[in-house]
């Protein structure tokens, strides 16, 4: 067997020596060090003009970020609380209504114009009002009119 010795444990542990070794050489030749260890990453003395004007470019752009951050989160507030009327109001209003309270009294007792409890009752029968066969005409000249 002319190949015999390929077999043999020690060509192997020759063969792993030998690589180890050209590895350590080529580390201590080409010097290959990681970043961060051993001396610091070099920076030159002077910034070209151009990344200068990057960096003045990137701080202008962060900060028309922020403002818009912050007008979004300033338009994303919910409204105050005593805008509009409330519908849980509505319902109390209407409740009140058909117990026989008058309109004054409602808005006295939920602290509301009485022309917004009337308005509110009025709206609330014409909703409950049945529908009667042509009581929604449209006008002669509208243009709505599909015939």
């Amino acid at each position: 067997m002319p190949f015999g010795w390929l077999l043999n444990p020690v060509t192997y542990c020759a063969l792993a020596v030998m690589g180890l070794g050209f590895t350590l050489h080529l580390i201590c030749t080409l010097k290959i060090r990681r970043p961060g260890a051993g001396r610091p990453v070099e920076t030159p003395a002077s910034v070209p003009p151009q990344i200068a004007r990057l960096e003045q470019r990137l701080e202008e752009l962060a900060a028309a970020q922020r403002v818009s951050e912050q007008a979004d989160a300033v338009s994303a507030a919910p409204p105050p609380v005593g805008a509009g009327f409330n519908l849980n109001r509505r319902s109390y209003a209407l409740r009140l209504y058909r117990r026989g309270e008058t309109p004054e009294r409602i808005s006295s007792a939920l602290g509301l114009a009485a022309g917004e409890v009337r308005l509110l009752i009025k709206v609330h029968r014409i909703m409950m009002e049945p529908a009667r066969p042509g009581a929604l005409k449209p006008a002669a000249g509208s243009a709505d009119m599909s015939q």
